[in-house]
């Protein structure tokens, strides 16, 4: 297998661990909390400063770790 293979099915493989994630129908905190928020020159997933929980089949509540991230959420 040349360079171009592995690298394509790596990128196949990644789509369809992407793609069996989505759900359609409710909203899954989990989708949303692995985005990405920029905090100055660093990077962290939201849940990893807020608490994400399903309000309802379509909609969440972010509740912030610390208030002054609010702004940064």
């Amino acid at each position: 297998m040349n360079v171009y293979e592995e690298k394509y099915d790596a990128v196949v493989n990644h789509l369809k661990d992407q793609l069996a994630t989505v759900r359609v129908g409710r909203l899954d905190p989990n989708s949303i909390g692995s985005i990405d928020i920029k905090l100055g020159h660093q990077s962290f997933q939201l849940n990893s400063l807020a608490q994400v929980t399903a309000k309802g089949a379509n909609s969440c509540s972010v509740t912030p770790f610390d208030s002054t991230q609010t702004e940064h959420i």
